[in-house]
């Protein structure tokens, strides 16, 4: 098995004539789980389908979902900023350990190990270069900022 391939740059959903998402690749579910971690994805999809029928674009604090040119009902999403080089679950562990939670936490919440935790945890400090709780949280916060000085109001 291949596991170390590069995610794709971007994931794609198919929207029915209401906008609501009929069918999405795994990759774009896990995105709009990291721009809403406490919403049903489904219900997350109301959220933007308005935006996406009028401007063929949403922008949120780290992903952004656009309609694919010349298509009614093919939409794309990918990760902004820094976080294209995270994958979307080290960016969940990532988030919730910078905000205060612990190996043990993180892993219950998740649904996984602690020591898969500290693994991401590891390579998110490596592609990060950082080294510790406190610039990881203060790495996050400022990409959190950015991201969002950069939407129109």
């Amino acid at each position: 098995m291949l596991r170390n391939l590069v995610p794709p740059r971007f994931a794609s959903a198919l929207l029915n004539d209401c906008g609501e998402i009929r069918y999405a690749d795994l990759r774009f579910l896990e995105l709009l789980r990291l721009e809403w971690p406490e919403c049903d994805v489904s219900g997350v999809a109301k959220l933007v389908q308005e935006q996406l029928l009028q401007a063929h674009a949403f922008r949120g604090k780290f992903i952004e979902i656009s309609m694919v040119p010349e298509s009614e009902s093919v939409c794309q999403a990918r990760p902004t900023a820094a976080f294209t080089i995270m994958t979307p679950r080290e960016t969940l562990v990532a988030r919730r350990f910078a905000a205060g939670l612990s190996h043990k936490e993180v892993a219950r919440e998740l649904g996984i190990s602690p020591n898969t935790v500290r693994t991401q945890l590891t390579n998110v400090y490596a592609k990060l270069k950082l080294h510790d709780k406190g610039a990881l949280a203060n790495y996050l916060m400022l990409q959190s900022a950015a991201a969002s000085s950069c939407r129109p109001n």
